[in-house]
């Protein structure tokens, strides 16, 4: 209801009583979209904020002049110094016009598509627009279309239409200087179901005439409320409805203090709002490819281990050793359990029973500890799960700012696991990491990035690694200098990220190419991410993030 014409009439009318004779100072834009007008009255001085572009547009006033020193564009620079003989609403339409003394006008249009500011010559044509004023120049500016007023019954029924869909939209159409906001709290009042079919008994219209006209005399006398509800957007009202009787409410004495809080506190909530949604979506992702990969692993260790079945082989040959032919590729022997029941081994046939035996022995033994190496992960995975959930609900709760700026210092390395960052690169597309040392890791997300930040970020001197046989992620540890040769330790961490960011994640270790970006080339004719590698080295490693080393 902020841009309603009620609204903008009432706010008109403040201006009008309050800045008369007031003069332009200044006239410039340092926000997209955004034309804000400094005026000065004697000692007095304010900004007007404009805005015509984008999801959320309005009008209000603040008391300060504050213009930014950077990346400010001048605009309507014959405006400079002009005076304002009054500040007027279109009759019956939503425009607002700051006429001055030399007879040019200042047109604010504030809704549609082509919504702009013009400034509009005595002889009535274009001078400047606030946008596309190119285009605009010389012509003229959007005209006023005003709705029809609140008359008689008679006339309000006989424009009642029984086609459209329901009650409400027909009302809409007969009353449109009443947005949505009022339509609802009409029908409220009037007790009448707004989703019933238009076709409504004479009685229920008259109710809906006369309470129509009751809310009027409401807007024509405002009394601002600005509704609070916590998960729910700040509501402007001119007037107090029922429909919000049990939310927070803030009253105020003028429409322009009252839009100046509405916008203020809006601004500050969508800007809230842009700094959650990207957190929270990388969370969330996150936290799919963590449960998708623990519930693998799970899966894996509750079917049934090899290591038994190796160990078994081995006593079995061990047992049976004398009856094992000499380079036979398998022994059917008899089982411990039941001696008619027999058991078929595969044998090495280069080696003897006894040598089969030792070899099954070691396997079941390497099984084991891949076995207990899988449980560490699956723990480790688990903690990071619970980790995820903890930061999303905290995440849920942020209020402010503030609690947001305490968010990003506690989950700083969760954020950055993620993929998301909020520093003063948080724009890249890659995901990255803090090895220790100063050293940073950036990994790409899919095969168009892994082409961008090998061959377009990446310096030839800086690590490149990459899983071995296998595909994922293209990781640079980027480096100082071409002679810079970080630690072990950060190679390793790397090598880990590769692996972890690969198809062979799910294997207790993963071979990976450690190399300088300088010996990798893309792959003629291949699609991207494609590469090839003309000189490597081999890490093998245990897929896993990095530690906290920062």
């Amino acid at each position: 209801m902020h841009l309603n014409y009620y609204t903008l009439r009432a706010l008109a009318h403040e201006w009008n009583r309050e800045w008369t004779g007031a003069c332009i100072d200044d006239a410039y834009s340092q926000s997209r979209g955004e034309l804000s007008l400094a005026l000065r009255k004697g000692e007095r001085t304010c900004t007007i904020h404009c805005r015509v572009t984008g999801r959320f547009r309005y009008l209000f006033r603040t008391e300060a002049t504050r213009r930014a020193r950077s990346n400010v564009a001048p605009l309507l620079g014959s405006t400079r110094d002009a005076q304002l003989a009054s500040v007027e609403a279109a009759a019956y339409d939503r425009h607002i016009y700051f006429r001055f003394l030399d007879g040019r006008v200042l047109q604010f249009t504030l809704f549609g598509p082509r919504a702009n500011v013009h400034l509009v010559g005595a002889d009535g044509h274009v001078a400047e627009s606030f946008r596309q004023s190119d285009r605009w120049a010389g012509g003229v500016p959007p005209s006023v279309v005003p709705a029809l007023p609140l008359s008689d019954f008679q006339t309000f029924a006989r424009q009642w239409d029984t086609r459209e869909r329901s009650a409400a939209l027909a009302f809409k159409r007969v009353v449109p200087l009443f947005d949505g906001l009022i339509v609802r709290e009409v029908f409220r009042r009037t007790e009448i179901d707004p989703t019933a079919g238009s076709d409504l008994a004479p009685e229920a219209l008259d109710r809906l005439w006369r309470k129509a006209l009751d809310l009027e005399r409401a807007l024509d006398a405002p009394f601002p409320h600005l509704y609070a509800k916590e998960g729910t957007p700040l509501v402007f009202s001119l007037i107090a409805l029922n429909e919000f009787e049990d939310w927070t409410a803030d009253t105020f004495d003028s429409v322009d203090a009252a839009l100046s809080s509405y916008v203020r506190r809006s601004l500050a909530a969508q800007a809230l709002d842009d700094g959650i949604r990207p957190r929270m979506a990388a969370l969330e992702r996150e936290l799919k490819r963590t449960s998708t990969s623990l519930v693998r692993m799970q899966q894996e260790l509750a079917s049934v281990g090899r290591a038994d079945r190796y160990e078994r082989w081995g006593h079995l040959l061990m047992a049976n050793a004398h009856v094992v032919l000499s380079g036979a590729d398998h022994a059917a022997l008899p089982t411990f359990e039941d001696p008619e029941s027999v058991e078929s081994i595969p044998l090495d046939p280069s080696l003897s029973a006894i040598e089969n035996a030792q070899q099954y022995y070691e396997r079941a033994r390497r099984s084991r500890e891949a076995r207990r190496h899988a449980i560490r992960r699956v723990a480790n995975s688990q903690e990071g799960v619970d980790r995820l959930q903890e930061a999303i609900a905290a995440l849920a709760g942020v209020s402010d700012k503030s609690a947001l700026s305490a968010f990003d210092a506690r989950y700083r390395h969760l954020l950055q696991e993620a993929g998301t960052d909020t520093g003063a690169e948080a724009r890249l597309p890659f995901r990255r990491f803090q090895l220790g040392g100063g050293f940073e890791a950036w990994v790409g997300r899919n095969a168009r990035q892994n082409d961008e930040l090998t061959f377009r970020r990446a310096a030839k001197h800086d690590l490149w690694l990459h899983a071995r046989g296998a595909t994922g992620s293209h990781v640079i540890v980027r480096l100082p200098g071409r002679e810079s040769r970080p630690p072990k330790y950060v190679i390793e961490q790397a090598a880990r990220l590769a692996a972890h960011f690969s198809s062979a994640s799910g294997s207790e270790l993963v071979p990976v190419i450690v190399t300088r970006r300088k010996y990798v080339r893309k792959m003629k004719g291949g699609p991207p991410g494609t590469v090839v590698v003309d000189r490597e080295d081999v890490l093998i490693v245990p897929p896993s993030l990095p530690k906290d080393t920062t």
